[in-house]
């Protein structure tokens, strides 16, 4: 429960960059796709017709309404924001997935820079209670099991 503490801390702090480092990329749609895992948490991974690769988490918020946009884009030009130091790759994959901080379809703004911060800051705050959580029920359970166990001696 402490290991599981731990991590849960270091998961709230990530933060996201400034938004004055934030870049726009445009271009239609060549690839849309919606992952669920049974565990983890969902995404969007989407590839502009340039060839450069996003991705929409969850942690971002309103994940259903985002990809339910982007089926039903009909071709018009989408305006990703993103940060360029912002990435990662799936183990195994080459390919460099941007973290979409921005998203834009035509000139409907679907998740503006401000809205995509809150849910991560709201997201960061309930791993936090979490981490406390854990920490606390962790202590409890040390220092219960270790009394039950002079106990029965």
């Amino acid at each position: 429960m402490l290991a599981l503490a731990t991590l849960f801390s270091f998961a709230s702090n990530q933060t996201l960059p400034s938004a004055s480092d934030l870049m726009v990329r445009s271009g239609q749609v060549s690839s849309l796709k919606y992952l669920s895992p049974l565990r983890g948490s969902k995404s969007i991974r989407l590839q502009l017709i340039d060839g450069s690769w996003y991705q929409y988490s969850s942690k971002s918020g309103d994940i259903e309404t985002v990809y339910h946009a982007l089926q039903r884009n009909n071709g018009q030009i989408l305006h990703v924001g993103y940060v360029s130091g912002f990435s990662g790759s799936p183990v195994g994959d080459e390919r460099q997935f941007y973290n979409v901080l921005s998203l834009k379809i035509g000139s409907q703004t679907l998740r503006d820079y401000q809205q995509i911060q809150d849910a991560w800051s709201s997201d960061n705050q309930l791993a936090v209670i979490m981490c406390k959580g854990l920490f606390i029920g962790g202590i409890l359970l040390l220092v219960f099991g270790s009394a039950l166990r002079f106990r029965g001696q």
